[in-house]
């Protein structure tokens, strides 16, 4: 097997239900069938990713998302089962996961590299990259008991990810620290993936999901649901959700509400969502003309290090329809200065397919080269589309029927 090869077969872990664990012999020898009195919280668990892949895991919470990442690390050992990986293995599970509180910064990560495998000499060299990356030069003589929690995820993030693994397994942990550091997450990780390191990554977030990895898993009682395309498990389950709440779709919301999304000194904001083309008073017929106007503003030095524009069209029962990304496109062709900070975005759809529904948009500013989102509001603007006959489906796609050719080559009578 190649490096970055990562395989689970039967996979499975149970613990013993009720009694704490000092009693676990006399249970066996006063109960023959102790063995069998288990909680399972993985069970059934089949996946085999090739180098460079990527594999996103979703489920409600108590799905076996976390026991069956601590699985795939080597952090606990299976019931049931076994998972093959080849090539040097990076973990994130729990912020400062494998470091002392009472030891420095510094010492810690000489500790972790030589965890990692890295020779003292490998050490030495490597640990430039990590205080760099982790921009915590000032910090890391001091216990780490006294670094905040978004210290720690720098220095733990830092370690796992500049000794270039060939698998990376990450836990939720771009939720934690300031967005300036998710940024930095972000592209760390893509950048590994595009140089062939294999990535399971564990996320509440959808739209990181979608952007970062091929397919997802989706874990429900401990056992896997569905795995396949991001795109397929993410919509079948954000399906589930919405069932499971009660709840119907997000009430559409007629003008803007997000709210600033600061970082340093910059501030970005949507200021403006219109939709126009053939809509009228909301409404518009199937194959007609929709454009998307948006302004925003931007700070100048953000500009041009590049925000695109991305789009979500969804359905209102919260299909995901299609995304609009603007960054196939240079920057000076997406927004048209207005003056000031304010910037103009105009997206055309020239003959929209969509069938008869009511249809919303989410929207996010994104930095360019990430799925980072600087600012963006979910269900920003509504509208319906009628139909003048009853299709079914979510598209209409135009098609010729040709008569079948006789044997002869002349049509068919």
């Amino acid at each position: 097997m190649l490096p970055g090869t990562l395989i689970a077969r039967d996979l499975g872990k149970a613990y013993r239900s009720g009694g704490a664990a000092s009693h676990g012999i006399l249970q066996a020898l006063r109960r023959p069938d102790a063995a069998t009195d288990r909680h399972w919280v993985v069970q059934d668990v089949n996946l085999s990713l090739r180098p460079g892949e990527s594999l996103g895991l979703v489920g409600d919470n108590g799905a076996g998302k976390s026991t069956l990442l601590r699985l795939l690390a080597g952090a606990l050992a299976p019931t049931r089962g076994r998972v093959q990986h080849v090539g040097r293995r990076a973990v994130m599970l729990q912020l400062g996961g494998g470091f002392h509180p009472e030891l420095s910064g510094r010492e810690n990560l000489r500790i972790g590299c030589a965890v990692m495998g890295l020779s003292p000499a490998e050490s030495e060299a490597v640990l430039p990259e990590i205080i760099r990356f982790s921009e915590l030069e000032d910090a890391l003589d001091q216990p780490l008991r006294t670094l905040s929690s978004g210290m720690q995820l720098r220095l733990g993030f830092s370690l796992a990810t500049a000794v270039r693994p060939d698998l990376l397994i990450v836990d939720e942990h771009l939720a934690v620290g300031d967005l300036h550091f998710q940024r930095k997450c972000m592209r760390r990780i893509l950048d590994l993936k595009s140089s062939g390191c294999t990535l399971v990554f564990c996320s509440h977030a959808p739209f990181l999901l979608s952007e970062v990895c091929e397919q997802v898993l989706w874990m429900h009682q401990g056992r896997p649901r569905l795995l396949d395309r991001s795109s397929v498990v993410l919509n079948a389950y954000e399906q589930h959700v919405r069932e499971r709440d009660g709840q119907a779709p997000a009430a559409p919301v007629p003008a803007p509400v997000a709210a600033p999304a600061e970082f340093g000194e910059a501030r970005c904001h949507l200021l403006r969502f219109e939709l126009l083309g053939d809509l009228q008073e909301g409404v518009m017929r199937t194959g007609q003309r929709l454009v998307i106007e948006v302004e925003a503003l931007l700070p100048e030095a953000l500009w041009r290090r590049g925000i695109d524009l991305g789009l979500l069209l969804l359905r209102s029962d919260g299909l995901r329809c299609t995304t609009l990304l603007s960054r196939d496109e240079p920057i000076n062709r997406i927004w048209t200065p207005l003056g000031g900070e304010r910037y103009r975005a105009r997206c055309v759809i020239e003959d929209l397919p969509l069938l008869a529904g009511r249809y919303s948009f989410d929207y996010g500013l994104l930095e360019r080269g990430t799925p980072v989102v600087l600012a963006g509001a979910q269900r920003i603007a509504s509208f319906e589309i009628h139909s003048e006959v009853l299709d079914m489906g979510l598209l209409r796609i135009e098609a010729r029927w040709d008569p079948p050719a006789a044997a002869s080559g002349r049509p068919a009578p």
